[in-house]
């Protein structure tokens, strides 16, 4: 069974990358994460860009609105 996870966020940079890291480290969890960016301005694109390309273990989908 696929498990996923998904994360919808505008202009909440730092609680966006305290929820990615507490992902990254953890044990289990979901198979794939899909984060959505509605449009922020406060350098979410910029983040989101940077953690992709980090190497994982689930899928990660990563929505710009």
């Amino acid at each position: 069974m696929n498990i996923a996870a998904v994360i919808v966020t505008f202009n909440r940079r730092k609680l966006l990358e305290d929820v990615l890291n507490t992902f990254d480290n953890m044990q289990d969890g979901p198979d794939q994460l899909i984060v959505v960016n509605n449009n922020s301005n406060d350098g979410t694109t910029e983040l989101l860009d940077i953690w992709r390309e980090k190497k994982s273990r689930f899928e990660k989908y990563v929505i710009n609105l």
